[in-house]
């Protein structure tokens, strides 16, 4: 009796031990029946692409496959986007032979990748992507037990960034209205210089450099240097006063004439003691300044000889031998 109660309970713990194992979930990512196929997800999210090779782990027969191709039948991987970070999806069609055992089969599925970086300049290091597939008795051949799928991250909104740009334009304005003329060489190609750049800083992101690019141009606005003509003014005053007075003095005398009568820096030399091109000068500067007289004063008519050459009563030639 009692041998009988212990085969008993030894056959009812049995019986439990074989319900439980046959209601217990799979530790596997997947389950697959004897002569079954199941796709085994082998995605690679956010990444400019990925180059391996995948393979599998027992005697089960695989095919890849992937959205675009890139995955050869020896499970040879090599997929990009172009450097564009995006999903690459690739699927392992894994198949049991059908006489795997259930609850004791398990084959491993691994991809051994690495994936591109910097626009495809450069690769990562090697990772290991492993999925698990379990032989079972029940449930469909093609349907897989929810795997535990990294989720899509989502692609963060860019900020628009607002700058300011009025007082920068402003000014490249006022800078673009000047005109050389009347400036120093120096203080007006280091405007020119500010103003590039400033034009330069109009496409530009980023308010300090669009501040540091208005600051710039104002200071070098604000440095240009005017010419100073008033010596040079001050100059033809007092020469034209001199030579309206020795015209006065002399009627009718020519220019060759009047200049000998003018005070000229020589460093104290007479007008015979001259050199003919010293004469040439003073004569020019001379005869300048009577036509200017008749241009613009209308005084101390001067006539044009055959030669074409403006005189002041007789040619130069006839008092200057070089």
């Amino acid at each position: 009796m009692k041998f009988g109660k212990k085969l008993l309970a030894t056959v009812i713990v049995a019986i439990m031990v074989m319900a439980l194992a046959m209601v217990s979930p799979s530790a596997a990512d997947y389950t697959v029946k004897p002569g079954g196929t199941v796709s085994v997800d082998l995605s690679i999210y956010n990444t400019e692409g990925v180059q391996g090779n995948i393979s599998c782990e027992g005697n089960a027969s695989v095919s890849y496959s992937s959205q675009g191709g890139g995955v050869q039948g020896n499970g040879d991987v090599a997929i990009f986007n172009d450097g564009v970070k995006g999903t690459i999806t690739i699927t392992a069609n894994l198949t049991a032979p059908s006489n795997a055992t259930p609850g004791s089969t398990t084959y491993t599925v691994a991809f051994h990748y690495r994936e591109s970086i910097n626009n495809g300049d450069d690769m990562s290091d090697w990772k290991t992507l492993t999925r698990t597939v379990e032989v079972v008795s029940g449930g469909s051949p093609s349907t897989p037990s929810t795997p535990s799928t990294p989720s899509t991250p989502s692609t963060p909104s860019t900020p628009t960034t607002k700058v300011d740009l009025s007082k920068l334009q402003e000014l490249i304005d006022k800078a673009s209205n000047l005109k050389k003329d009347g400036y120093t060489a120096d203080s007006w190609n280091k405007m020119v210089d500010a103003l590039t750049k400033a034009q330069a800083a109009l496409s530009s992101t980023n308010q300090d450099e669009i501040d540091a690019a208005a600051k710039a141009l104002g200071d070098a606005l604000n440095g240009l240097v005017k010419m100073d003509y008033s010596k040079l003014l001050e100059h033809h005053r007092v020469r034209l006063e001199e030579i309206c007075s020795a015209a006065k003095a002399r009627p009718g005398a020519n220019a060759y004439e009047l200049a000998s009568r003018i005070r000229w820096s020589a460093r104290g030399r007479p007008w015979d003691e001259f050199s003919p091109n010293q004469k040439w000068f003073a004569v020019s500067e001379t005869l300048a300044h009577l036509i200017y007289f008749q241009d613009f004063l209308n005084i101390f008519p001067l006539r044009i000889c055959p030669e074409g050459i403006f005189i002041a009563k007789i040619r130069l030639t006839e008092y200057i031998t070089v």
